[in-house]
């Protein structure tokens, strides 16, 4: 075993190590996230006498084609909850609502309608989300609240704190962390991939021969002591890294 094969395959080793590595804490962190949830949200309120209503508007993009807006909107009509909504709004809700991404109210309403309901939630999402609500028949509407403070509903009453965050995947989907993720895992592709191929150089050099370059053997017999010279050459670098390797303690 020459030095370039020796080189090839400890390369390829290294490889292998650090792309196995990346891949194993990349898939570890997705399936953390995706078991645990991307984002912390708590439940706010169960609401009653609720009516949601799903729509969506087509219109043309920049480009000229045509592009599809999906809405969702939750009116509750409960008078109590309509006088303490507008306390809520004056000390605390509009803050938060300045946060939020978006909060567009596309349905025009009188002024009785809006002293009569309370909007607890008005939006455009994303496909996935509004199919949520597409057959949404409830009266009453459970209200979560992430961290940062964006009020969502949920597609099922009173559900737990997973469901809502898997209903909250779909409204803001974590593209970034996924984004990234995938980056990780590309990495660690990349590095098997080197690993494969510096191991495919190594496998090309052969065992029995010293390869110099433009060197020839002048007969049958330099080449035969050469071979010879090559096999104890090699039993020697062996002996060497195994003894190498057995005082850093690997096997």
């Amino acid at each position: 075993m020459n030095n370039n094969q020796n080189i090839n395959r400890e390369l390829s080793k290294s490889y292998f190590k650090f792309g196995l590595v990346v891949i194993c804490i990349t898939l570890a962190v997705f399936a953390y996230k995706s078991f645990f949830g991307y984002r912390d949200v708590r439940m706010y309120e169960t609401y009653d006498n609720c009516t949601v209503t799903t729509s969506s508007k087509q219109h043309r993009g920049s480009k000229g084609a045509m592009i599809t807006t999906y809405y969702v909107k939750v009116v509750c009509e409960d008078p109590a909850i309509v006088s303490s909504e507008a306390d809520d709004t004056d000390e605390e809700t509009q803050p938060k609502e300045s946060r939020m991404k978006v909060n567009i109210n596309y349905n025009s309403e009188s002024d009785s309608e809006k002293e009569d309901s309370a909007v607890l939630f008005s939006d455009h999402v994303p496909y996935e989300y509004y199919k949520l609500f597409r057959n949404y028949s409830s009266s009453k509407v459970t209200m979560y609240t992430t961290d940062w403070g964006r009020h969502y509903p949920v597609s099922t009453v009173d559900c737990d704190k997973a469901k809502a965050e898997r209903d909250y995947r779909k409204l803001d989907p974590p593209t970034g962390t996924q984004f990234l993720l995938g980056i990780f895992g590309a990495i660690g592709l990349l590095n098997i991939f080197l690993g494969l191929k510096s191991k495919s150089v190594a496998d090309n050099y052969s065992s029995d021969r010293v390869y110099v370059p433009d060197f020839a053997f002048k007969d049958k017999e330099d080449a035969l002591a050469g071979m010879a010279h090559a096999r104890i050459q090699r039993e020697k670098e062996e002996e060497y890294r195994r003894r190498e390797r057995n005082d850093r303690g690997f096997y």
